[in-house]
């Protein structure tokens, strides 16, 4: 475990104290044992938000595993355009494209986390449409998706093979399900810690949804609509052992400190994430049985613990503050942004949003096994969604039929 503490400042932690963790690779850098027949991959969803989105990689991806591509598009790109880019790629893949908008149609979701201000102040829509991905997948019959972001690149013949096997895997807490990739070309990090790194601080990159691979049944989680989404999405599966790292891919760059409010729509998801993975690390390497992830939470379901982890964090930005240069301006004012909200945090709104969490988790669980088998027009049409591109040609699990084509005898395994 990489460990980074700051230089000493007025009320410093006690001795020994680490107010941030640098790396939680370790987490999913495990021994797995590979079977010899690489899993199949359904369909490829892209939620996508950019007018010059990268789908010509996401259809190529999707082309060479064999499976149709879900793109489901908002704000800068509509799904019309979103089929017309990807027809214009090399050998396109059967291709179906979904204009979004902010509910679940006529399904009853009742999510509590959507009702944290705090938490979901200046979020887009991410975490609704890979929910959405979810949904489509149970309800059509696929049993893995690979969720791609429409900034990244990198997935190759070599890596999406590498991610097939890895999807196949079993550890020592069992069966994967979920294989993510980081991004290190130009590091997927929160502003505080591309700060952090930035101003000399040591700090790694971790497994998100703009590469992850999922396997998809009735346990399968959910993405809160809160910064770090992704992470309380493998959170459980992280603790069992059950998600592996695949390597590296590309994010394409941007300057994380363009816009201050960037840091301050972060900081609320960004502390509790990062608390909740130091619970892993002060529990061990994985795995977690089952039925003590929920014990291994205990401390956040305390005001005290979340008042040290407020005073820990306050300690690591006030750290980084200190070490930026006097010229950079902007870096200044989004760390002074993340710190502002940080005062605005208090220990029980972190406490009842960690059990809204775990409700929601249950709420979607009977969610997902509730959920009728159909084609595409009909679960769209439940979710009151329409789309562009091959909607009639999709049928329920036909995703998962071209790929077994593709790589015969693939090992898909069931789960209720």
């Amino acid at each position: 475990m990489t460990i980074d503490t700051p230089a000493p400042t007025a009320g410093d932690l006690p001795t020994g104290e680490l107010p941030h963790i640098t790396s939680h690779r370790q987490l999913v850098e495990l021994p797995a044992v590979v079977p010899g027949t690489p899993a199949a991959i359904d369909a490829v969803v892209v939620p996508a938000t950019r007018p010059d989105a990268s789908l010509a990689h996401a259809a190529g991806v999707a082309r060479r595993a064999g499976c149709p591509l879900l793109v489901l598009c908002s704000r800068g790109i509509g799904a019309a355009e979103a089929v017309a880019v990807v027809s214009r790629t090399r050998r396109p893949p059967r291709v179906v494209a979904v204009d979004v908008h902010g509910d679940y149609g006529a399904l009853d979701v009742k999510l509590r986390t959507d009702d944290f201000p705090m938490a979901t102040h200046g979020r887009g829509d991410a975490s609704h449409k890979r929910n959405l991905g979810v949904l489509l997948a149970r309800m059509l019959g696929w049993q893995s998706v690979l969720f791609l972001d429409d900034d990244v690149v990198g997935m190759d013949v070599e890596n999406l093979t590498r991610t097939r096997a890895l999807l196949a895997a079993e550890t020592p807490g069992g069966d994967v399900e979920a294989v993510g990739w980081s991004f290190e070309a130009f590091a997927d990090n929160s502003v505080v810690c591309h700060a952090h790194r930035s101003t000399g601080g040591v700090q790694d990159t971790f497994v998100g949804a703009g590469g992850l691979a999922v396997r998809v049944h009735a346990g399968t989680p959910f993405f809160p609509n809160v910064y770090n989404e992704d992470w309380l999405f493998l959170f459980d599966n992280v603790a069992r052992g059950r998600v592996l790292l695949a390597g590296g891919m590309i994010q394409l760059p941007y300057d994380p400190f363009d816009n201050a409010s960037r840091a301050e729509h972060q900081e609320f998801g960004d502390l509790f994430a990062e608390s909740l993975f130091a619970l892993l690390h002060d529990r061990g390497a994985p795995p977690v049985p089952p039925a003590d992830v929920d014990a291994l939470l205990a401390p956040a379901r305390s005001g005290d613990w979340w008042r040290d982890r407020i005073r820990r964090r306050r300690q690591f930005l006030t750290a980084i503050a200190g070490r930026v240069p006097a010229e950079d301006r902007a870096m200044a004012r989004s760390l002074a942004r993340a710190r502002d909200t940080l005062l605005g945090i208090a220990p029980f709104d972190l406490v009842d949003f960690t059990a809204a969490w775990r409700a929601d988790l249950a709420t979607w669980a009977d969610l997902l096994a509730d959920l009728p088998r159909t084609d595409l027009p009909r679960a769209l049409e439940t979710l009151r969604l329409s789309g562009e591109g091959d909607v009639a040609r999709l049928r329920p699990g036909l995703g998962a039929r071209v790929s077994a084509r593709v790589s015969a005898g693939s090992r898909a395994p069931s789960r209720r």
